[in-house]
């Protein structure tokens, strides 16, 4: 049974025969070089996007270096060098802008009310810290309006918070965006039933 014509292989016979001379050079089976990184021939790589060329660099160096000129290691280093300052510098704006969404969605003043000993009653503050608030000074600013108690105690997660006594939830965060400079729209009042909700 003769072979299918799609997986034939070409002897140098058949390359012999026939009238163009390029036929008459080839030799058969062909090697064909790809790219160990991306899988391509040399030639495309360049094809590839910029962050996967990069990529590619040092592999196409070592194996065809003329193919883009990188024909020197001096030349190659230089290269290399400010392909990974690209790239470092790259990975740092995504950690930048990671780590400002981060900031950003813990930068917000929590508000919520507790009870203590029986039906006493004393507002929580959470956040302030994260303003660049003092804390003290927060309690002393609610210990004046309200002539009540308010102090600086540690929460359940070991985080400073400050405490007032009864409930001063609607004073308590006109006090804070009048006083502290703090957006309206960082300010939350959180309860158990129905969670965190904006507080303006």
């Amino acid at each position: 049974t003769p072979p299918h014509p799609s997986t034939r292989s070409m002897s140098d016979s058949d390359s012999s025969s026939g009238d163009g001379a390029d036929l008459r050079d080839s030799r058969y089976p062909l090697s064909v070089l790809y790219c160990g990184v991306c899988g391509l021939p040399p030639e495309f790589c360049s094809s590839n996007p910029d962050a996967q060329f990069k990529k590619c660099l040092p592999w196409l160096n070592e194996h065809c270096p003329e193919m883009y000129g990188l024909d020197g290691t001096d030349e190659m280093t230089e290269k290399l060098q400010e392909q990974k300052i690209a790239l470092d510098s790259e990975k740092l704006q995504k950690q930048i802008k990671s780590g400002n969404r981060i900031k950003e969605k813990l930068n917000e003043v929590v508000i919520s009310v507790a009870q203590r000993q029986g039906k006493k009653q004393v507002s929580i503050i959470k956040g302030l810290d994260l303003f660049g608030v003092k804390l003290s000074d927060a309690s002393k600013l609610f210990k004046k309006k309200f002539s009540c108690g308010s102090s600086v105690v540690k929460g359940a997660d070991q985080k400073d918070l400050v405490e007032v006594q009864g409930d001063h939830r609607e004073e308590i965060s006109e006090l804070i965006v009048k006083n502290f400079d703090i957006e309206k729209t960082s300010v939350f009042f959180e309860e158990k039933k129905i969670g965190k909700r904006p507080a303006f």
